[in-house]
């Protein structure tokens, strides 16, 4: 649901069931665990009742949404055979990248693992960094694939190329703030992240390499969202898997002398390749008009 209101250029309902869903969550959590002393089941309970009550809202706002498409029957589309093979023809694309990804994540902690227990602890603290990176550039990432989707649909190749500038823009100058983030404050989020002091001697010598991240990784998630938004899941795919396979696992594998280093190394040479691969076929698809077909541009704005 979250990203069909994506789709329809609404992020209030979807903040709107986040604060929800965490906010009774957290509510729940202290009536249960604190009040009445039910403990992981409590916390189990209040993860469950606020994820369905975040669900049942929003089939609540969806109904409400849809009262707006008088002319668009849900349950046509629900027997339309030639868009829901579509549909999961992209999502199995997209879970393929997906598993590719998480092999890469596997691979980063159980080398960690065979370094040292100091070691695999510190990555963990570390990848942190990377995923308060990927909320961020994520967030860009999908506010681009719904302006790519609409000027697809709409055919604006005038929107389309506009939108990606101004993304452009704004995810450049994210990163350059994480990265500032990163370099100043580092070791005191470490610090928040672990009280054990080997683990944060540990990961302050790796720091470096998570500080230099965001301006390295900022490319491939701002693809992403274009390919999403053109619905190029296929692309998206077989970048990830040759990043994964002839990119990250060979760096990683010829870096071992190396450690530790070796692996940050390898997840940069990785961030690298896939920046590469996404860049060149966009390049490729765009000189051959496949995001736009000339032929196919309506409205006013027709500029090239």
């Amino acid at each position: 649901m979250v990203g069909w209101f994506l789709g329809l250029h609404n992020t209030k309902v979807p903040l709107l069931l986040l604060i929800i869903t965490n906010g009774l969550n957290i509510l729940l959590d202290i009536i249960f665990v604190l009040g009445f002393g039910w403990n992981v089941e409590g916390a189990a309970l209040a993860s469950i009742i606020s994820e369905y009550v975040s669900l049942f809202l929003g089939i609540i706002f969806v109904l409400r949404e849809m009262k707006k498409y008088p002319a668009h029957s849900p349950i046509k589309a629900i027997f339309d055979t030639a868009a829901m093979f579509h549909m999961f023809s992209i999502n199995r694309d997209i879970f393929i990248r997906t598993m590719a990804l998480q092999l890469v994540f596997f691979m980063i902690a159980a080398q960690g693992a065979r370094l040292g227990n100091d070691i695999l602890a510190a990555n963990s603290v570390l990848l942190n960094f990377l995923f308060l990176i990927a909320n961020g550039l994520d967030g860009l990432a999908q506010a681009i694939e719904a302006l790519v989707g609409k000027a697809i649909g709409a055919k604006d190749r005038y929107s389309f190329k506009a939108s990606i500038v101004i993304a452009s823009g704004w995810s450049l100058l994210m990163s350059l703030a994480y990265l500032l983030l990163f370099f100043l404050a580092g070791d005191y989020i470490i610090g928040l992240l672990t009280n054990i002091e080997t683990v944060k001697a540990t990961a302050s010598i790796y720091l470096p390499w998570l500080v230099f991240l965001p301006i390295n990784g900022v490319w491939s998630y701002l693809l992403d969202g274009i390919f999403i938004g053109a619905t190029r899941a296929k692309e998206m795919r077989d970048s990830m898997l040759l990043a994964t396979f002839a990119g990250f696992i060979p760096a990683w594998w010829f870096l071992q002398p190396m450690g530790n280093h070796g692996i940050w190394l390898a997840f940069h040479l990785f961030m690298i390749g896939r920046t590469i691969v996404l860049g060149v076929l966009f390049w490729r698809i765009q000189k051959n008009d496949d995001f736009i077909s000339p032929a196919e541009i309506t409205g006013s704005r027709q500029q090239p």
